[in-house]
């Protein structure tokens, strides 16, 4: 289990009303700025309503709001902002941004991601997914807390080979994975392929990708597919700005 405040820019994304204290978390996602939370718009394909997102949460024993974990803060969600041209039948275009109804109070548990136009998805690389997905499909059991596997960029192939009826394009999406018994589950979707990166003064941990696809019968040895962050970098910050009425730049980094 990944101790407290390791990946403080996770969000457990759900379904639900705050008032009454009951929701269902069911994607995860990632904190890019203290108002916005980036994830899939997959996620949404039958409920876009009623959203709830939780940040600073390693275990998952609290199902109420508030918790009695001082550290943990739940958020309405003031707008989704799905990608226009996500396809649900394929799998295109699959990212979505979160506009928090109130901004996030950035503090040690509760962190955003970097993110930047410059990184290269390089075969071979290592990077690093989280989530509270299932540990078994078949069972659905959830682990009791945030779980991290390390994953390896592979080639485009192996995700075609296993899902040839999606429009997996190399430019716009990630192959991971394929290792039995190493992989993402159900639950996972929306949450991140993070890399620590030096672009700048300090090593940083970076979002580059966001779960989109994977085999419906977990580990099994299939990759799994991931949106580029990085190829959908100018449409996160236009739409950060719509949203904001202010600009971001992203030079190196955003943080």
């Amino acid at each position: 289990m990944v101790r407290k405040g390791k990946y403080p820019w996770l969000a457990r994304i759900g379904f639900g009303t705050l008032i009454k204290g009951k929701f269902i978390f069911l994607c995860g996602g990632t904190l890019i700025t203290k108002d916005f939370v980036l994830t899939a718009s997959h996620c949404f394909r039958e409920a876009n309503t009623n959203i709830v997102v939780r940040l600073g949460e390693t275990h998952s024993s609290c199902t109420k709001s508030p918790c009695d974990d001082p550290v943990i803060q739940d958020f309405e969600v003031k707008k989704l902002i799905m990608h226009k041209q996500f396809d649900t039948t394929n799998g295109f275009a699959d990212i979505a941004l979160l506009h928090l109804k109130t901004p996030a109070k950035l503090n040690k548990w509760v962190r955003t991601i970097c993110l930047s136009k410059q990184i290269k998805s390089t075969i071979g690389d290592d990077g690093i997914t989280a989530g509270w997905g299932f540990e078994d499909s078949k069972t659905r059991e959830r682990p009791e807390g945030l779980k991290e596997l390390t994953m390896k960029i592979v080639h485009a192939d192996a995700c075609l080979k296993y899902f040839p009826k999606l429009n997996f394009q190399s430019y716009n999406y990630i192959c991971i994975g394929g290792k039995k018994n190493e992989d993402t589950c159900g639950g996972d979707s929306g949450g991140p392929f993070m890399k620590i990166l030096n672009l700048g003064d300090l090593p940083r941990m970076y979002a580059v990708g966001v779960l989109s696809f994977g085999s419906k019968n977990c580990g099994q040895g299939v990759p799994s597919i991931f949106t580029s962050v990085n190829y959908y970098m100018d449409w996160i910050i236009d739409n950060i700005n719509l949203a904001q009425k202010y600009n971001i730049t992203v030079k190196k980094h955003i943080t």
